[in-house]
């Protein structure tokens, strides 16, 4: 088996080293940015890399980030590890911890990461004290993108900052005909939607009087129900 090295990123990208020389550098990242913007994204990156002189090669996985970590498990017990990976903060730790990741410790210090990277995100990208991932992106679930083309068109100057501003700038844009609110229908922003809705629901509701009408307020839409079964 051949013996592989890869540096994961937490929402990164990660390099990986291998024992053959090679006349350039050549990587084949594994990510599931595929679609739309996130796929413009990683063709960036992959410009990049090119313009320094490497070959660029991707795989993506479309879909839940359990479908990239199965490919990832199956290529590295196949002994073909990808070079380089995009993977969510806790995940790095994990592959961390299989003794499977590269020291980027020398690239880093050379280019002075702990310099530019937020110090929250550095326990991340170093879960042991070495650089093992680079950041490439950084969000969280309870995040609101939106799009700078829509809002001009409906009036709106900024993104809100309470909810008031929210239902406001949602009639902004329904006088536009925009939709206010979106998102993929795809397995795991089904998903995510659910758990927010549902941790929102839970967390609030031993506020709430107990009464059926309450009950049939906090329903959840069949939406929710059926991405549960999908998750």
């Amino acid at each position: 088996m051949r013996t592989t090295k890869a540096a994961l990123a937490g929402f990164v990208a990660c390099a990986l080293s291998t024992t053959a020389a090679l006349a350039e550098p050549k990587n084949n990242m594994l990510h599931q940015w595929s679609e739309g913007s996130d796929a413009a994204a990683i063709a960036k990156l992959g410009d990049m890399f090119t313009a320094a002189g490497g070959k660029w090669e991707q795989t993506s996985i479309a879909g839940h980030t359990a479908n990239t970590l199965a490919k990832l498990r199956a290529d590295v017990v196949a002994g073909d590890a990808p070079p380089a990976v995009q993977l969510k903060g806790p995940e790095i730790a994990e592959w961390n911890a299989t003794g499977m990741t590269a020291n980027l410790d020398d690239l880093a210090n050379k280019e002075g990461w702990d310099k530019v990277v937020a110090p929250e995100l550095l326990p991340v990208m170093k879960p042991t004290g070495d650089w093992v991932a680079a950041p490439m992106n950084i969000h969280r679930i309870n995040w609101i993108w939106g799009s700078t083309k829509a809002m001009e068109k409906a009036g709106i100057t900024s993104l809100p900052k309470t909810w008031a501003e929210f239902n406001a700038d949602c009639d902004k844009a329904v006088a536009a005909k925009l939709i206010c609110l979106a998102h993929f229908s795809q397995d795991w922003t089904d998903a995510t939607t659910f758990e927010v809705v549902l941790l929102e629901w839970t967390s609030t509701s031993s506020r709430r009087p107990s009464s059926k009408a309450t009950r049939r307020r906090c329903a959840l839409p069949r939406w929710s129900r059926r991405s549960s079964n999908s998750a």
